[in-house]
């Protein structure tokens, strides 16, 4: 029987807001519902959720003009 893959956890990489803060940690992938409403809301921050495994390259990306994670952080209070 094949083992099931584990869920990996993700981390929020944009600025702190209410209800999300910097590097808040979703562990296997779960988020609370509240978070949740706000990606409906603000499709920008599902880009900035990012796997743990990947945060060193995503800050990097972040910072990059033309890397898009450097776009949905610029977009993220455009809309």
């Amino acid at each position: 029987m094949a083992k099931k893959k584990k869920a990996e956890s993700l981390i929020y990489i944009g600025p702190t807001m209410p209800g999300l803060m910097r590097h808040m940690v979703f562990i296997d992938g779960a988020m609370p519902s509240h978070v949740s409403q706000m990606i409906a809301q603000n499709h920008h921050l599902a880009g900035l959720i990012v796997p743990v495994s990947e945060l060193q390259e995503a800050r990097k990306g972040m910072t990059t003009r033309g890397h898009i994670l450097n776009f949905h952080l610029t977009h993220l209070f455009k809309e």
